[in-house]
């Protein structure tokens, strides 16, 4: 997991080119005009899927765990905070939901480690190693969830 300002996410351009040219395009296109819900926007051939989401958050106890295997995701608040918990996949033990290819998911009833707050203009990077629960909070919420395929 890695957690910044949008502003700085330069530093982080060595992790991959695909992360570097994902977290690019956030820099330069946080506050688009363009955004609408459910709107996914296809960078690097495929290899990059941003989604534009509109939310409500939820208490911490009714967000799922989840993890992925295929795709790292970098989830962004546009202009309102969220938490997100987390917990390593190495300490989750208790599948609700077993893994999905085609959704590239798997659910958890595991308990997040920790909520790591992420503010407007900040990122969160998680890998599939990353268990995760986002949207915890409460109030409408506008977000992008760019997903960076493994590898790339």
């Amino acid at each position: 997991m890695v957690i910044g300002n949008i502003s700085d996410s330069f530093r982080y351009d060595t992790l991959s080119p695909a992360i570097a040219e994902a977290l690019a395009w956030l820099r330069n296109n946080l506050h688009m005009s363009g955004f609408e819900n459910r709107k996914e926007i296809i960078l690097a051939n495929g290899d990059i899927v941003v989604k534009c989401q509109e939310v409500n958050l939820k208490p911490s106890g009714e967000c799922r765990m989840e993890a992925h295997r295929d795709w790292i995701d970098i989830q962004v608040a546009i202009d309102t905070p969220e938490s997100i918990g987390w917990a390593p996949l190495s300490a989750c033990k208790d599948v609700s939901v077993p893994y999905c290819d085609v959704k590239d998911v798997m659910f958890f009833t595991d308990a997040p480690q920790c909520e790591v707050p992420v503010n407007p203009g900040q990122f969160m990077i998680l890998y599939p190693e990353d268990v995760h629960a986002p949207n915890i909070g409460s109030g409408l919420h506008r977000k992008y969830v760019v997903k960076v395929k493994v590898g790339k």
